[in-house]
Formats: C-alpha cells, structure tokens, sequence
C-alpha cells in the first residue's frame, strides 16, 4: 500500500511536472505567435511601402513619357517651319542671284 502511494505520488508530481512544462511551452508558443504576428505586419507594411513607391515612380515615368511626347511634337512642327524658312531664305537668295546677274548684264 505505502509502496502504491508512492507510486500515486510520483505520478501526481510527474502530472504536475508536465503540467507546469506544458503551461510553459503553450505560454512560449504565444510568445512566438506573438512576435511573428508582428513581422508579418512590419513585411505588410514594408510590401505596402514598396507598392507605393512603385506606384509613384510609375506616375512619374508616365508623366515624363507625356512630357517627352509633347516635347517630339513640338520639335517635330519647328523643324517643319525650320525648314519652310529654309526653303524661303533658298528663294531669297536665288532671286538676289538672278538681280545681281542682270545688273552685270545689264
């Protein structure tokens, strides 16, 4: 009999023992649960961040693009009256070569 309660008493300190352990471990496992709750929102975070200014560098180029096109339209057209004036100044100058002509003709 003394021997079965010892028996009983070992295994009540060892269900303790395990008890306690086990309290540890769940407590252990919240505070892990906990910390990488938090490193999944700093990474949301982070990833949010990062999708931003991705979409702002996007803007930014699609605004340059705009600018640049604007800008090859507007050199496009002075390069058309560059050479209008061209084409102009060319008759001007044949015209005072055909006068200088006729005034050493003449």
């Amino acid at each position: 009999l003394i021997r079965k309660c010892q028996v009983l008493r070992n295994s009540e300190d060892k269900y303790h023992t395990d008890k306690t352990e086990f309290a540890a471990a769940l407590n252990d496992n919240d505070k892990i649960r906990s910390e990488i709750r938090k490193v999944v929102e700093v990474r949301d975070s982070i990833g949010s961040d990062i999708a931003n200014e991705i979409n702002e560098l996007l803007e930014m180029i699609k605004n340059v693009e705009e600018k640049n096109l604007c800008d090859n339209n507007r050199l496009q057209k002075l390069q058309k009256l560059n050479e209008k004036r061209e084409k102009r100044l060319s008759l001007v100058q044949r015209k005072i070569m055909l006068i200088k002509k006729k005034e050493q003709r003449g």
